[in-house]
Protein backbone atom coordinates (compact mmCIF):
# COMPACT_ATOMS: atom_id res chain seq x y z
CA UNK A 1 0.00 0.00 0.00
CA UNK A 2 1.42 3.39 -1.01
CA UNK A 3 1.72 6.39 1.31
CA UNK A 4 -0.91 8.20 -0.79
CA UNK A 5 -3.41 5.34 -0.46
CA UNK A 6 -2.75 5.09 3.26
CA UNK A 7 -3.46 8.80 3.66
CA UNK A 8 -6.66 8.59 1.62
CA UNK A 9 -8.05 6.11 4.16
CA UNK A 10 -7.35 8.34 7.15
CA UNK A 11 -10.33 8.72 9.48
CA UNK A 12 -11.83 12.15 9.95
CA UNK A 13 -10.13 13.72 12.94
CA UNK A 14 -11.74 16.44 15.01
CA UNK A 15 -9.48 17.20 17.94
CA UNK A 16 -10.61 19.65 20.60
CA UNK A 17 -10.06 23.27 19.57
CA UNK A 18 -10.38 25.82 22.36
CA UNK A 19 -12.15 29.12 21.69
CA UNK A 20 -12.82 32.25 23.75
CA UNK A 21 -13.69 32.53 26.58
CA UNK A 22 -11.95 29.18 27.33
CA UNK A 23 -8.79 30.82 25.98
CA UNK A 24 -7.96 34.51 26.00
CA UNK A 25 -9.00 36.52 22.98
CA UNK A 26 -6.33 35.93 20.30
CA UNK A 27 -4.78 38.43 17.88
CA UNK A 28 -6.19 38.24 14.35
CA UNK A 29 -3.73 36.44 12.08
CA UNK A 30 -3.28 37.95 8.61
CA UNK A 31 -0.73 35.48 7.24
CA UNK A 32 1.74 32.72 8.09
CA UNK A 33 5.22 32.18 6.61
CA UNK A 34 8.02 29.66 6.45
CA UNK A 35 10.78 31.94 7.76
CA UNK A 36 13.99 29.96 7.51
CA UNK A 37 14.06 27.61 10.50
CA UNK A 38 11.06 29.38 12.03
CA UNK A 39 7.36 29.69 11.33
CA UNK A 40 6.26 33.33 11.55
CA UNK A 41 2.82 34.92 11.71
CA UNK A 42 1.75 38.48 10.98
CA UNK A 43 -1.14 39.68 13.14
CA UNK A 44 -3.33 42.75 13.17
CA UNK A 45 -2.58 45.03 16.11
CA UNK A 46 -5.34 47.10 17.66
CA UNK A 47 -4.25 50.74 17.81
CA UNK A 48 -7.39 52.88 18.31
CA UNK A 49 -5.49 56.13 17.69
CA UNK A 50 -4.45 55.11 14.16
CA UNK A 51 -6.66 54.78 11.10
CA UNK A 52 -4.26 52.65 9.00
CA UNK A 53 -3.68 48.93 9.69
CA UNK A 54 -0.86 48.15 12.11
CA UNK A 55 0.73 44.70 12.26
CA UNK A 56 2.70 42.64 14.76
CA UNK A 57 5.12 39.76 14.21
CA UNK A 58 5.33 36.55 16.22
CA UNK A 59 7.19 33.22 16.06
CA UNK A 60 5.56 29.82 16.50
CA UNK A 61 7.29 27.82 19.25
CA UNK A 62 5.86 24.28 19.15
CA UNK A 63 8.08 23.04 21.99
CA UNK A 64 6.55 25.60 24.36
CA UNK A 65 3.11 25.24 22.69
CA UNK A 66 3.01 29.00 22.28
CA UNK A 67 3.21 31.79 19.70
CA UNK A 68 5.81 34.26 20.94
CA UNK A 69 5.98 37.98 20.02
CA UNK A 70 9.04 39.11 18.03
CA UNK A 71 10.76 42.09 19.64
CA UNK A 72 14.27 42.17 18.14
CA UNK A 73 13.48 45.33 16.13
CA UNK A 74 11.44 48.29 17.30
CA UNK A 75 8.73 48.93 14.70
CA UNK A 76 5.39 50.66 14.69
CA UNK A 77 4.22 47.99 12.25
CA UNK A 78 5.83 44.75 11.06
CA UNK A 79 4.39 44.87 7.55
CA UNK A 80 5.82 41.62 6.19
CA UNK A 81 8.68 39.12 6.32
CA UNK A 82 10.60 37.11 3.76
CA UNK A 83 13.41 34.60 3.44
CA UNK A 84 15.92 33.23 0.93
CA UNK A 85 19.03 31.08 1.27
CA UNK A 86 21.13 33.96 -0.06
CA UNK A 87 19.74 36.73 2.16
CA UNK A 88 18.42 34.89 5.20
CA UNK A 89 15.58 36.48 7.15
CA UNK A 90 14.13 39.83 6.09
CA UNK A 91 11.67 42.09 7.98
CA UNK A 92 9.71 45.02 6.55
CA UNK A 93 9.50 47.61 9.33
CA UNK A 94 7.18 50.59 8.97
CA UNK A 95 7.17 53.80 10.99
CA UNK A 96 4.66 56.43 9.95
CA UNK A 97 4.24 56.32 6.17
CA UNK A 98 7.70 54.92 5.42
CA UNK A 99 9.20 51.44 5.57
CA UNK A 100 12.71 49.98 5.75
CA UNK A 101 14.14 46.53 5.19
CA UNK A 102 16.07 44.79 7.97
CA UNK A 103 18.21 41.68 7.60
CA UNK A 104 19.33 39.13 10.19
CA UNK A 105 23.13 38.74 10.21
CA UNK A 106 25.73 37.29 12.56
CA UNK A 107 25.96 40.76 14.11
CA UNK A 108 22.21 40.87 14.73
CA UNK A 109 19.48 42.71 12.86
CA UNK A 110 20.93 45.34 10.52
CA UNK A 111 19.28 47.91 8.28
CA UNK A 112 19.33 46.81 4.64
CA UNK A 113 17.69 49.81 2.99
CA UNK A 114 16.80 53.43 3.41
CA UNK A 115 13.16 54.32 3.98
CA UNK A 116 10.67 54.34 1.11
CA UNK A 117 7.23 55.93 1.18
CA UNK A 118 3.88 54.16 1.07
CA UNK A 119 0.62 53.29 2.81
CA UNK A 120 1.15 49.63 3.65
CA UNK A 121 3.71 47.18 2.27
CA UNK A 122 4.32 43.58 1.20
CA UNK A 123 7.57 42.00 0.08
CA UNK A 124 8.70 39.23 -2.26
CA UNK A 125 12.19 37.72 -2.44
CA UNK A 126 13.99 35.84 -5.20
CA UNK A 127 17.52 34.80 -4.21
CA UNK A 128 19.37 38.11 -3.62
CA UNK A 129 16.63 40.42 -4.94
CA UNK A 130 13.78 41.96 -2.98
CA UNK A 131 10.60 43.58 -4.25
CA UNK A 132 8.95 45.88 -1.73
CA UNK A 133 5.39 46.65 -2.82
CA UNK A 134 3.32 49.53 -1.48
CA UNK A 135 -0.15 50.66 -2.45
CA UNK A 136 1.31 52.81 -5.24
CA UNK A 137 4.82 51.59 -6.13
CA UNK A 138 7.10 48.59 -6.49
CA UNK A 139 10.66 49.12 -5.20
CA UNK A 140 13.35 46.70 -6.42
CA UNK A 141 16.44 46.10 -4.29
CA UNK A 142 19.51 43.98 -5.10
CA UNK A 143 22.33 43.19 -2.70
CA UNK A 144 24.67 42.99 -5.71
CA UNK A 145 24.48 46.77 -6.06
CA UNK A 146 24.77 49.71 -3.67
CA UNK A 147 22.66 51.85 -6.00
CA UNK A 148 19.29 53.18 -4.75
CA UNK A 149 16.35 50.90 -5.50
CA UNK A 150 14.59 51.24 -8.82
CA UNK A 151 10.88 51.98 -8.56
CA UNK A 152 7.83 51.38 -10.72
CA UNK A 153 4.67 53.37 -10.21
CA UNK A 154 1.59 51.11 -10.14
CA UNK A 155 -0.84 53.64 -8.66
CA UNK A 156 -4.10 53.85 -10.67
CA UNK A 157 -2.78 51.20 -13.10
CA UNK A 158 -4.58 48.37 -11.35
CA UNK A 159 -8.16 49.22 -12.18
CA UNK A 160 -9.93 46.41 -10.31
CA UNK A 161 -8.35 47.26 -6.96
CA UNK A 162 -9.45 50.03 -4.63
CA UNK A 163 -7.05 52.88 -3.90
CA UNK A 164 -4.80 52.21 -0.94
CA UNK A 165 -4.76 48.43 -1.35
CA UNK A 166 -1.58 46.42 -1.03
CA UNK A 167 -1.34 42.91 -2.47
CA UNK A 168 -2.67 39.92 -0.58
CA UNK A 169 0.38 38.06 -1.93
CA UNK A 170 3.34 38.75 -4.23
CA UNK A 171 5.93 36.59 -5.96
CA UNK A 172 9.15 37.79 -7.59
CA UNK A 173 10.42 35.99 -10.70
CA UNK A 174 13.47 36.53 -12.90
CA UNK A 175 11.75 38.94 -15.29
CA UNK A 176 8.48 39.81 -13.61
CA UNK A 177 6.55 40.10 -10.38
CA UNK A 178 3.09 38.69 -9.67
CA UNK A 179 0.73 40.83 -7.60
CA UNK A 180 -2.37 39.19 -6.11
CA UNK A 181 -5.33 41.10 -4.70
CA UNK A 182 -8.30 39.99 -2.62
CA UNK A 183 -11.14 42.36 -1.75
CA UNK A 184 -13.60 39.74 -0.55
CA UNK A 185 -17.07 40.04 -2.05
CA UNK A 186 -15.90 43.12 -4.00
CA UNK A 187 -13.57 41.04 -6.16
CA UNK A 188 -9.86 40.57 -6.70
CA UNK A 189 -7.28 39.96 -9.38
CA UNK A 190 -3.84 38.67 -10.30
CA UNK A 191 -1.48 40.94 -12.23
CA UNK A 192 1.88 40.39 -13.88
CA UNK A 193 4.32 43.31 -13.89
CA UNK A 194 7.08 43.00 -16.50
CA UNK A 195 10.37 44.21 -15.01
CA UNK A 196 12.09 44.61 -18.36
CA UNK A 197 9.34 46.09 -20.54
CA UNK A 198 6.05 47.89 -20.06
CA UNK A 199 5.42 49.30 -16.60
CA UNK A 200 1.66 48.76 -16.98
CA UNK A 201 0.61 45.59 -15.13
CA UNK A 202 -1.12 42.88 -17.19
CA UNK A 203 -4.19 41.26 -15.64
CA UNK A 204 -4.00 37.47 -15.64
CA UNK A 205 -7.04 36.64 -13.52
CA UNK A 206 -10.31 38.12 -12.28
CA UNK A 207 -10.52 36.22 -8.99
CA UNK A 208 -9.92 36.61 -5.27
CA UNK A 209 -6.31 35.43 -5.36
CA UNK A 210 -5.08 34.98 -1.81
CA UNK A 211 -1.98 32.79 -2.09
CA UNK A 212 0.98 32.38 -4.43
CA UNK A 213 3.58 29.60 -4.13
CA UNK A 214 6.56 28.30 -6.05
CA UNK A 215 7.26 24.56 -6.43
CA UNK A 216 10.78 23.11 -6.05
CA UNK A 217 11.22 23.24 -9.86
CA UNK A 218 10.13 26.90 -9.96
CA UNK A 219 6.58 26.40 -11.23
CA UNK A 220 4.23 29.08 -9.89
CA UNK A 221 0.76 28.31 -8.52
CA UNK A 222 -2.06 30.54 -7.27
CA UNK A 223 -5.04 29.79 -5.05
CA UNK A 224 -8.27 31.74 -4.68
CA UNK A 225 -11.19 31.46 -2.34
CA UNK A 226 -14.29 33.35 -1.30
CA UNK A 227 -16.98 32.54 1.25
CA UNK A 228 -19.69 35.23 1.35
CA UNK A 229 -23.15 34.63 2.79
CA UNK A 230 -24.24 31.34 1.18
CA UNK A 231 -21.81 31.58 -1.75
CA UNK A 232 -18.59 29.55 -1.98
CA UNK A 233 -15.80 29.62 -4.55
CA UNK A 234 -12.40 27.95 -4.66
CA UNK A 235 -9.82 27.59 -7.42
CA UNK A 236 -6.26 26.48 -8.04
CA UNK A 237 -4.23 27.85 -10.96
CA UNK A 238 -0.87 27.21 -12.55
CA UNK A 239 0.84 30.37 -13.80
CA UNK A 240 3.24 30.28 -16.76
CA UNK A 241 5.17 33.19 -18.24
CA UNK A 242 2.12 35.05 -19.57
CA UNK A 243 -1.07 33.16 -18.64
CA UNK A 244 -2.99 31.57 -15.78
CA UNK A 245 -4.33 28.05 -16.36
CA UNK A 246 -7.20 26.59 -14.34
CA UNK A 247 -6.21 23.36 -12.62
CA UNK A 248 -9.30 23.03 -10.42
CA UNK A 249 -12.28 25.32 -9.83
CA UNK A 250 -15.64 25.10 -8.09
CA UNK A 251 -18.42 27.59 -7.26
CA UNK A 252 -21.86 27.23 -5.74
CA UNK A 253 -24.19 27.89 -2.84
CA UNK A 254 -24.60 26.32 0.59
CA UNK A 255 -28.29 25.63 1.19
CA UNK A 256 -28.53 24.80 4.90
CA UNK A 257 -29.16 21.09 5.51
CA UNK A 258 -29.76 20.44 1.80
CA UNK A 259 -26.95 19.40 -0.57
CA UNK A 260 -25.04 22.40 -1.94
CA UNK A 261 -25.96 23.79 -5.35
CA UNK A 262 -22.94 23.61 -7.67
CA UNK A 263 -22.94 26.46 -10.17
CA UNK A 264 -19.61 25.77 -11.88
CA UNK A 265 -16.76 23.29 -11.71
CA UNK A 266 -13.84 22.56 -14.00
CA UNK A 267 -10.51 20.77 -14.02
CA UNK A 268 -9.65 18.36 -11.23
CA UNK A 269 -12.68 17.73 -9.06
CA UNK A 270 -12.58 19.11 -5.52
CA UNK A 271 -13.83 16.73 -2.79
CA UNK A 272 -16.77 19.08 -2.14
CA UNK A 273 -17.90 22.68 -2.57
CA UNK A 274 -15.11 24.62 -0.88
CA UNK A 275 -12.85 27.64 -0.78
CA UNK A 276 -9.05 27.35 -0.78
CA UNK A 277 -7.52 28.87 2.36
CA UNK A 278 -3.86 27.91 2.06
CA UNK A 279 -1.27 26.82 -0.51
CA UNK A 280 2.25 25.43 -0.07
CA UNK A 281 4.77 22.88 -1.35
CA UNK A 282 7.06 20.35 0.27
CA UNK A 283 9.88 18.72 -1.74
CA UNK A 284 7.66 17.54 -4.62
CA UNK A 285 5.73 19.21 -7.44
CA UNK A 286 2.40 18.40 -5.74
CA UNK A 287 0.64 21.47 -4.29
CA UNK A 288 -0.80 21.15 -0.79
CA UNK A 289 -3.97 23.12 -0.06
CA UNK A 290 -6.22 23.90 2.90
CA UNK A 291 -9.92 23.23 2.30
CA UNK A 292 -11.43 24.77 5.44
CA UNK A 293 -14.31 22.40 6.16
CA UNK A 294 -12.47 19.31 4.91
CA UNK A 295 -8.81 19.48 5.99
CA UNK A 296 -5.43 19.57 4.23
CA UNK A 297 -5.17 17.90 0.82
CA UNK A 298 -2.40 17.17 -1.69
CA UNK A 299 -3.02 17.37 -5.43
CA UNK A 300 -1.42 14.65 -7.52
CA UNK A 301 -2.38 12.22 -10.27
CA UNK A 302 -5.47 14.34 -11.04
CA UNK A 303 -7.02 13.93 -7.62
CA UNK A 304 -7.00 15.52 -4.18
CA UNK A 305 -5.66 13.15 -1.50
CA UNK A 306 -6.17 13.96 2.21
CA UNK A 307 -3.13 14.67 4.32
CA UNK A 308 -5.29 15.61 7.32
CA UNK A 309 -9.01 15.08 7.33
CA UNK A 310 -11.08 17.28 9.64
CA UNK A 311 -12.61 20.74 9.74
CA UNK A 312 -10.21 23.63 10.20
CA UNK A 313 -12.96 26.26 10.24
CA UNK A 314 -14.00 27.06 13.81
CA UNK A 315 -17.32 28.59 14.90
CA UNK A 316 -17.97 29.99 18.38
CA UNK A 317 -20.24 32.42 20.20
CA UNK A 318 -19.04 35.88 21.12
CA UNK A 319 -20.76 38.96 22.46
CA UNK A 320 -20.32 42.24 20.60
CA UNK A 321 -21.53 45.30 22.51
CA UNK A 322 -23.78 43.08 24.56
CA UNK A 323 -25.31 41.31 21.56
CA UNK A 324 -24.59 37.60 21.04
CA UNK A 325 -23.21 36.49 17.71
CA UNK A 326 -21.38 33.68 15.95
CA UNK A 327 -17.72 34.17 15.02
CA UNK A 328 -16.06 32.06 12.33
CA UNK A 329 -12.30 31.63 12.49
CA UNK A 330 -11.26 30.49 9.01
CA UNK A 331 -7.80 29.29 7.97
CA UNK A 332 -5.42 32.07 6.98
CA UNK A 333 -2.60 30.16 5.31
CA UNK A 334 -0.42 27.05 5.37
CA UNK A 335 3.25 26.35 6.03
CA UNK A 336 5.08 23.10 5.35
CA UNK A 337 8.35 22.13 7.04
CA UNK A 338 11.31 19.85 6.29
CA UNK A 339 10.17 17.52 9.08
CA UNK A 340 6.83 16.96 7.32
CA UNK A 341 4.85 18.88 9.95
CA UNK A 342 2.16 21.28 8.75
CA UNK A 343 1.10 24.58 10.32
CA UNK A 344 -2.30 26.08 9.51
CA UNK A 345 -3.00 29.62 10.73
CA UNK A 346 -6.52 30.24 12.03
CA UNK A 347 -7.74 33.82 11.95
CA UNK A 348 -8.70 34.16 15.61
CA UNK A 349 -7.80 30.96 17.51
CA UNK A 350 -4.04 30.62 16.93
CA UNK A 351 -2.16 28.09 14.80
CA UNK A 352 -2.90 24.39 14.25
CA UNK A 353 0.19 22.18 14.34
CA UNK A 354 -0.39 18.95 12.39
CA UNK A 355 2.17 16.18 12.75
CA UNK A 356 2.35 12.46 12.26
CA UNK A 357 2.82 9.89 15.02
CA UNK A 358 3.04 6.55 13.28
CA UNK A 359 0.48 6.46 10.47
CA UNK A 360 -2.02 8.90 11.97
CA UNK A 361 -1.89 12.69 12.05
CA UNK A 362 -2.57 14.65 15.20
CA UNK A 363 -3.59 18.30 15.60
CA UNK A 364 -2.37 20.56 18.39
CA UNK A 365 -3.58 24.10 18.87
CA UNK A 366 -0.89 26.72 19.60
CA UNK A 367 -1.98 30.05 21.07
CA UNK A 368 -0.46 33.41 21.96
CA UNK A 369 -1.13 33.02 25.69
Amino acid sequence: MTAASQRSELPQIAGPIATPPTIAEQPLIRSIYNWGDDVAVITEKRVPSRSEPVYDLAIVDPRASRIVPFRAISCLSYEDVGYSEELGKIVVCRTGWAAQLYRSTQQGWTKLSEAVQGHGFRCAIDRDRIALISDASVYLFSTRSHAPPSSINIGHKIASVSDGRVPSAALLREDSILLAYDEGEFGGALYRLDLAGSTTPTKLLDDNVRFLARSPSGAVWAASGLAHLIGRHGALYRIDATEAHVVASISGFVLGPDPPSIREKSGVEFPALTTVDGLAFENTERPIVVLPELGVFELGDDQFTPRYRGTLSVHYEESLRGLPGIVTSSPAGLVTTKSGDLYVASQSVGVFWIRWTGQEPSLKQLTFR
